[in-house]
């Protein structure tokens, strides 16, 4: 079975908060592409797809969110309405 970083193009990692997200774009091999802040609202999400369709290297890309049920749960599901492949990644402790 192939690893993640295998098949994909790029990873977006979203650090959500309650009036504005971070996201970064990232090349499967950890190497930063692009950051961005959006905010956390429709025209927040629809920035974000934007952004992502501007910077990722190819079409394969995987966003990792924090919060999908609480402050990145409008995220997710605009990141998943717009074809993108969501998970959600654990908060640092």
């Amino acid at each position: 079975m192939p690893m993640l970083a295998e098949v994909i193009d790029a990873v977006v990692g979203a650090d959500t908060h309650r009036d504005t997200h971070e996201l970064e774009i990232a090349h499967p091999s950890g190497v930063m592409i692009a950051v961005s802040s959006i905010s956390n609202d429709t025209c927040g999400y629809a920035r974000a797809v934007a952004w992502i369709a501007e910077h990722a290297p190819g079409p394969q890309v995987v966003v990792a969110v924090e919060g999908t049920r609480s402050y990145g749960v409008g995220l997710a599901r605009a990141l998943t309405e717009a074809g993108l492949t969501v998970i959600e990644c654990e908060q640092p402790p």
